[in-house]
């Protein structure tokens, strides 16, 4: 084989290991996205794979067969690519079922003409012919290949931004798995544009491959790709049930989620753009006592829809991580409403649980009385009749009644007049 061939063939089977051992590894990963990420890499390998096939063929029409198999790799690499940011970013929502028919569309058209004998022609012309102990080629490629080419090429920089996106968004290490994602997936489609656009015969993107292999290698084994994934925007700050606004320097309204407009009672569109005043004119506690601070946790009443609830109100301000300037101000209402209730109810219970405890009159202690008239003296130093004394030092009310004791010392005579009924009683007279 000559030598510029064999440096090629061992490219190819290097990206074909390299690539190969990711998906198999990324597939046996119980993690969002590992599905199209090992389809990915598959396809990578499978690319390789078919053209050293392709070189090692003995016969034309074997070398055509293993290149109509090499174009299912690259008609679906692209669409993979971008299923697996989506899932990478969190954006599954946007993954149904008709998109991603949609999306495999066009591959499953070049597939369909490439296969048919009498719409290749649309494709390419080929011809196959041995050189030096391999199997070279000549191709020259028809209208539905720039089809396929302007396709694949739209859905790779798709993902490519998309990927530069996250990286823009992310922090620290998802970041840097971000990085080595977009790195890693431009190189192959800058490699392969010299033959796209018929500069070259040979396509350069199995050094693409590797390149791919070696980033994706980093991002999955240093920054942990598939164990770690940024939580994208729209599923934390969309789906959180408190509302949030951030402001700018300006007090500008730039960014709030959907619990926020509909706690505020407008649409986003009226709010973004919107000065804090404006967005806040049905609050004005929030525009007397708020407007312009930096650090606030305060509970504020609001009225929501004709019904009173209570909002904890969080007031952070946002600055640059070096220069320590303000760039805005994050706000965070919690609804604290149920909890704030039941503090009130307890708080009422208290109040009627003390108010009834300052009722209730308990006598005790060391009550100094009098010795021969019984009269008690309070703590001004003043005496009382025992039955005043306790009735204004209790509950108790006093009905008053003579003992049998007293009766004859008090009323003498009414006693004689009952000894004199009792005589007669006992002695009648004849």
């Amino acid at each position: 084989m000559p030598e510029p061939y064999a440096a090629y063939a061992t490219v190819l089977f290097l990206a074909l290991l390299l690539n190969l051992g990711l998906a198999v590894h990324a597939l046996f990963r119980k993690a969002p996205g590992r599905l199209p990420f090992s389809l990915l890499m598959l396809g990578a390998a499978f690319w390789s794979g078919m053209v050293l096939l392709a070189l090692g063929s003995s016969t034309p029409t074997a070398a055509h067969f293993w290149f109509k198999l090499l174009y299912f790799a690259v008609s679906t690499m692209p669409a993979c690519w971008l299923i697996f940011l989506l899932h990478y970013s969190g954006r599954q929502q946007l993954i149904a079922s008709w998109r991603v028919v949609l999306l495999f569309l066009v591959p499953a058209a070049t597939t369909t003409v490439i296969w048919r004998n009498d719409l290749a022609h649309l494709f390419w012309r080929y011809r196959f012919f041995p050189a030096g102990g391999v199997m070279d080629w000549e191709l020259d490629f028809g209208p539905w290949y720039a089809v396929h080419s302007i396709y694949n090429y739209s859905i790779a920089l798709c993902g490519l931004i998309l990927c530069f996106d996250i990286a823009f968004r992310s922090y620290r290490i998802y970041r840097r798995q971000s990085l080595t994602l977009f790195f890693g997936a431009l190189a192959p489609v800058l490699a392969s544009l010299p033959m796209t656009l018929g500069l070259t015969r040979l396509s350069f993107a199995p050094f693409g491959f590797v390149a791919m292999g070696i980033a994706f290698s980093i991002s999955l084994f240093r920054y942990r790709l598939l164990d770690l994934a940024p939580i994208g925007r729209d599923t934390l700050i969309e789906s959180m049930p408190d509302a949030m606004l951030v402001l700018d320097r300006q007090n500008q309204a730039v960014d709030c989620n959907p619990a926020f407009t509909e706690l505020i009672g407008m649409p986003e569109e009226r709010i973004i753009g919107n000065q804090a005043a404006a967005v806040f004119r049905r609050w004005p506690r929030y525009t007397a006592d708020y407007r312009d601070a930096e650090q606030v946790d305060d509970i504020l009443e609001v009225d929501f829809k004709g019904t009173a609830k209570w909002y904890r109100l969080r007031i952070t301000s946002l600055t640059g991580t070096k220069s320590g300037e303000s760039l805005g101000r994050l706000i965070v209402l919690h609804d604290i409403t149920d909890r704030h209730r039941a503090e009130l109810a307890r708080e009422r219970l208290r109040a009627e649980l003390d108010e009834s405890i300052a009722q209730v009159k308990i006598l005790s202690g060391l009550i100094p009385i009098c010795s021969a008239c019984k009269k008690i003296r309070d703590d001004a130093g003043y005496w009382h009749q025992v039955e005043n004394y306790i009735r204004q030092h209790s509950e108790a009310e006093f009905s008053h009644g003579i003992c049998p004791d007293c009766l004859p010392r008090l009323y003498p005579d009414l006693e004689k007049v009952k000894e004199a009924n009792e005589r007669k009683k006992n002695n009648p007279e004849p």
